[in-house]
């Protein structure tokens, strides 16, 4: 073992001439070391005389056992020693790494709190300790929210990718106290993934985009409405057009509602495939979301005949499923601003009659598979209705330019701090999570390539709004505000898309 010695005490003096470690820090590392060390040289002296009995191998049973004599347990234990040398230097570095980085970063993002001692000057939140993919501090009376409005000012700083900050959790699931775990990589979320790579989602679900662990897919009975806001350019339609993509492709029996009152220009490419329509007036809008609304009594009275608590729990006798109904809408500032004096009174009223139907369609019909995906340039109180905007439980957040904005959509002024890349955009749930997403690509050329199998007009509700704004074209007349109410005589309770239908 003598021969092995030089060795050892290069290694050594290599660890104690580090820099980076206190003398603290380096005398625990050794002990760390020394106390592994031992553990191994007895052990394996102890094997070797239980074991060892003169011949180079020794079977125990069928088993071979290793071998434990003279220059080989050297050799073992050199290597050992060498190896929890690597493993505590690197820990040991590690923790003082990301120390440093957090220090510095929490000085420049003014992340600091104020010292106990009224004249002693600020303090910084200390890392308690790290790990290969988070670390731990010390709050200081900071909450996780205050630290992920400033993720991405820390994440420069720092030099990492900072993707999550929670309150830590104990080993069952209990919250500690003053602590928060800060995730990071080093690496950032690639800047662009085309829909055609991401996993497809299941029935019922949809494919928000990617972030460090994954697809992130969404239930429908979880997601009920999504509000997207974003600045032009920054991937807020493209990101309407995945959504759509999937929902008619997993869903191909489901109805897909398109508003764009921007003369139509971001949904035209859905126009007459699967049972996607499309509207950009008010008085054909009007009709659409009044034929929607009957439609919610109809299954709204099959969940109650099923006793459930939502449409997907019901299934035909060969397992058949109701298919939801999505309402897609993009530029809802067009929806919900005031329309100029010289618009007709039909139009007028129309308007007020899309405004009443999505405000009830919102708060009531989340359980009979009706779904709101709703998008804006700006978030604010005049773009989109408040009891619209209240309903809007998931939350898609791109770049935005306004604090103010940022904050009233998701609480937290995190949106102006997104890197401007095409497609990053925040993530915000009512059940708590907050996580920052690379959105799922698609170009218009793949868009027809992956509905061109999608049957069209298979629904019975398609069938009806299709007949009702035919009839109304015909007539030349318009939505007069007369629509019709629900339960009318004669009319079938049942839902589109029902087994039962």
């Amino acid at each position: 073992m003598l021969w092995l010695l030089p060795i050892w005490l290069f290694r050594i003096i290599r660890l104690l001439l580090l820099r980076e470690l206190t003398g603290k820090e380096k005398m625990k590392t050794l002990f760390q070391i020394a106390i592994g060390g031992l553990v191994f040289s007895y052990g394996t002296t102890t094997l070797s005389y239980l074991f060892q009995f003169g011949e180079n191998v020794i079977w125990w049973y069928w088993i071979p056992l290793p071998y434990f004599d003279g220059i080989i347990l050297n050799i073992y234990q050199f290597l050992y020693m060498n190896l929890i040398l690597n493993v505590f230097t690197k820990r040991a570095l590690t923790f003082k790494r990301i120390a440093e980085r957090w220090k510095i970063a929490c000085i420049r993002c003014n992340l600091l709190v104020p010292s106990l001692e009224e004249k002693a000057p600020k303090e910084i939140p200390q890392v308690i300790y790290s790990d290969k993919d988070f670390f731990r501090i010390a709050a200081k009376g900071l909450t996780a929210a205050y630290i992920e409005g400033k993720k991405t000012e820390l994440s420069n700083a720092c030099g990492l990718f900072i993707w999550s900050i929670r309150p830590a959790k104990g080993k069952n699931g209990e919250v500690l106290p003053g602590l928060i775990d800060v995730f990071y990589t080093k690496q950032d979320l690639p800047t662009a993934i085309k829909l055609k790579q991401a996993q497809r989602p299941q029935f019922g679900q949809l494919n928000f985009g990617v972030g460090l662990h994954g697809d992130y897919f969404i239930k429908l009975t979880e997601m009920i409405h999504t509000g997207i806001a974003g600045l032009p350019g920054s991937g807020k339609s493209v990101q309407l057009r995945s959504l759509i993509v999937q929902a008619m492709v997993v869903h191909p029996g489901a109805i897909c509602i398109g508003l764009d009152f921007k003369s139509a220009s971001e949904f035209h490419i859905f126009a007459g495939r699967g049972n996607f329509i499309l509207t950009d007036n008010f008085e054909e809008a009007a009709i659409i979301l009044d034929e929607v609304y009957q439609e919610y009594f109809r299954r709204a009275e099959l969940v109650k005949k099923n006793e459930v608590e939502n449409v997907y729990q019901i299934r035909g006798p060969n397992g058949e499923r109701v298919n939801p109904i999505f309402i897609f809408g993009d530029e809802m500032a067009e929806v919900f601003s005031p329309l100029s004096k010289l618009e007709s009174k039909e139009t007028v009223e129309a308007q007020k009659l899309v405004i009443d139907r999505l405000s009830k369609l919102a708060r009531l019909a989340r359980f009979v598979g009706v779904h709101l995906i709703l998008a804006t340039q700006r978030p604010d109180a005049k773009a989109i209705d408040p009891q619209v905007r209240s309903m809007l439980k998931t939350r898609i957040a791109f770049k935005l330019s306004q604090k103010e904005d940022s904050i009233l959509w998701l609480n937290r002024a995190a949106a102006l701090e997104l890197p401007d890349i095409p497609g990053r955009f925040l993530l915000a749930t009512d059940s708590g999570i907050f996580e920052q997403l690379q959105g799922l690509f698609v170009s218009k050329q793949e868009v027809k390539q992956m509905l061109e199998h999608i049957a069209t007009g298979s629904s019975q509700l398609y069938r009806r709004i299709k007949g009702r704004l035919s009839q109304i074209n015909s007539e030349g007349g318009s939505a007069d505000g007369k629509m019709s109410e629900p339960g009318l005589p004669g009319e079938r309770i049942l839902p589109e898309g029902s087994p039962h239908s």
